[in-house]
């Protein structure tokens, strides 16, 4: 938004040279002060804060950027890692995993009675990444296994035929207690 302080004076006013020079100074403080109001308020909310701000949450949150990481990849890990805070829920750990892999990317299985959570992931290569954040969220005597669906065969590759055909083809591809 532009201010233009010419819309405020009487016409008479903003006709006179001597205004026309203090219209162009105050226009120009204005405008700063209106850009800086809008900078505060775009800080106010993590959707929308700037770089520096974003550092700073990085900072309290004890997050490391990767490398070449953008503006908004950056933003997505402060929501999320200031939305993990406990209570640990079932509704409040799917709301995280659809933020971090998207509602399908995941299949996620709670065992209260045997304490364990089992996730395993539709993409390959963010075990680790999605253990370490999970970790921090569900209560400490819980046990947590991430696996990654489409890297099975490299565990299956060491088993013989014989031992397979134990098992179908369903388990084989859904079932995530035979990899523990």
């Amino acid at each position: 938004m532009t201010i233009d302080v010419k819309h405020w004076w009487p016409e008479f006013i903003a006709r006179m040279a001597e205004f026309e020079q203090i219209r162009k100074a105050y226009n120009k403080e204005l405008n700063l002060c209106w850009a800086d109001t809008e900078r505060a308020m775009n800080n106010l909310y993590l959707n929308t804060m700037d770089e520096d701000t974003c550092a700073k949450w990085e900072n309290m949150l004890g997050i490391l950027p990767a490398p070449g990481a953008s503006l908004e990849e950056r933003r997505r890990e402060v929501i999320i890692m200031s939305a993990t805070s406990r209570p640990y829920t079932k509704k409040r750990l799917r709301a995280i995993l659809n933020s971090y892999l998207g509602a399908g990317g995941y299949r996620l299985t709670i065992n209260t009675a045997e304490k364990r959570v089992v996730i395993d992931i539709a993409n390959s290569g963010r075990t680790q990444y999605i253990y370490e954040r999970i970790r921090k969220i569900i209560p400490a005597d819980m046990e947590l296994y991430v696996g990654d669906s489409y890297n099975r065969h490299m565990t299956l590759a060491g088993s013989t035929h014989q031992a397979l055909s134990a098992y179908t083809h369903k388990t084989l591809r859904e079932d995530t207690s035979i990899f523990e």
